[in-house]
């Protein structure tokens, strides 16, 4: 015989079934997103594994590039060649890396129904500005390779500080 409990939570209905003289519950889960249910639990999963190594590879392409091109504006004239490394490599890993790391977390946002909370609305404008601070880094960098001197300081705070509270936010979910 089995004695059913229905639990409501934010983002999953949970079903626990209680099996006759066993005093240890059995647990099944499945997500509810945006009012239907997800047939396929372990896509999402994948999904979001997929994001997390994206934005992995993003963050810490920014990251290497904004510390390296904070060491090339100190060099000076001498740096187009390193310049011209670090653009191949923001080309090959970090812009990429950018792009899926968009369309996964869209997809994720989408699918768990979490559109109009407050903590998406602050990550995905911190996501915006370390998008468009990447564009900035690719210019410094496309202007050091140039020969032109650019003063470059706090990436590396501003980009980690970023990267920070994104994670808290997407681990916490606050209301």
């Amino acid at each position: 015989m089995h004695d059913a409990q229905l639990y409501q939570g934010r983002r999953s209905r949970r079903i626990l079934h209680r099996h006759a003289g066993d005093p240890s519950p059995t647990m099944s889960i499945r997500h509810t997103h945006a009012q239907h249910e997800v047939s396929t639990p372990g896509l999402y999963v994948w999904i979001k594994a997929c994001h997390v190594a994206a934005a992995l590879a993003f963050s810490g392409g920014l990251l290497s590039t904004g510390v390296a091109s904070t060491l090339l504006s100190l060099l000076g004239t001498s740096s187009a060649v390193g310049a011209r490394q670090l653009l191949l490599w923001d080309r090959r890993l970090t812009a990429p890396a950018l792009l899926l790391t968009w369309v996964f977390g869209l997809f994720l946002a989408v699918s768990g129904g979490w559109t109009p909370q407050l903590w998406l609305t602050i990550k995905l404008i911190l996501v915006v500005l370390l998008s468009a601070w990447h564009g900035v880094q690719s210019k410094r960098l496309r202007r050091i390779r140039d020969g032109a001197v650019v003063t470059v300081r706090h990436t590396a705070l501003l980009i980690v500080f970023s990267v920070s509270i994104i994670a808290v936010l997407a681990v916490v979910k606050p209301h």
